[in-house]
């Protein structure tokens, strides 16, 4: 990418000693045990997140940095190593390998699970991208880089969407900024929401709760331990 190597092994280097710093604090039960869980852990009380706050912890941290510390520039070193849209594509290619892999363990769901891709390709990117670029564009105003980043990032995964297209189309770093802020803000609201929707309207679906709330993996899993009495 023609990133000085030696700046940017310095910089992922202390990155990756702070991520996993906090990572460990913030893995204390203190932190994110749930009340089912504080007589196997002998504790009495806690901020009830579950094990995913860590990753909520981590967010608020990285935000308080660039954002209060290293307000006006963040130094040369660190911002060699702040590759954030490598890493995200990055962690969605590995998600994707691993997500595939697991499936192969059971045929009927590696079908199943090729099926409902096919069809959320064809709603995501014939039916929902152009919806949302006409929109954008056409009613809103907005010129041709913030409708395809704001189109990307409503249709095919958020955050990281958005982020790829404004690099592919060579967009303004407050295009994808703004956009990812926006989606963020959504979904942590819908977070709130969604899982009280579903547990009224899609008792009888819990895939699609789940993929509905934004849980790529296990969604099954994951629903029943978000929302314990959506499925019994």
């Amino acid at each position: 990418m023609g990133h000085n190597v030696k700046r940017f092994m310095a910089g992922f280097t202390i990155m990756f000693i702070l991520t996993f710093g906090f990572w460990w604090l913030f893995g204390y039960a203190y932190f994110n045990a749930t009340p089912d869980q504080y007589t196997k852990l002998h504790i009495t009380w806690s901020i009830p997140v579950g094990a995913d706050g860590i990753l909520i912890y981590l967010l608020l941290v990285g935000l308080f940095i660039s954002n209060v510390i290293f307000y006006k520039k963040l130094p040369a070193v660190l911002e060699t190593g702040a590759r954030t849209e490598w890493y995200i594509k990055t962690a969605i290619v590995l998600l994707g390998a691993l997500v595939g892999a697991s499936s192969l363990r059971y045929i009927s769901l590696a079908v199943g699970l090729v099926e409902r891709s096919l069809i959320a390709i064809i709603a995501a990117y014939l039916i929902y991208w152009p919806i949302s670029y006409l929109v954008s564009h056409k009613v809103f105003k907005l010129d041709n880089k913030w409708a395809a980043t704001l189109a990307s990032g409503v249709s095919i995964c958020g955050v990281s969407a958005a982020i790829a297209t404004a690099a592919a189309i060579g967009a303004p770093s407050v295009v994808p900024a703004t956009v990812a802020s926006i989606i963020v803000l959504f979904a942590a609201v819908e977070l709130v929401i969604l899982p009280f929707v579903a547990a009224t309207f899609l008792k009888w679906a819990p895939y699609a709760a789940g993929a509905w709330m934004g849980y790529p993996l296990r969604p099954m899993v994951r629903l029943r331990q978000a929302v314990p009495w959506l499925m019994p």
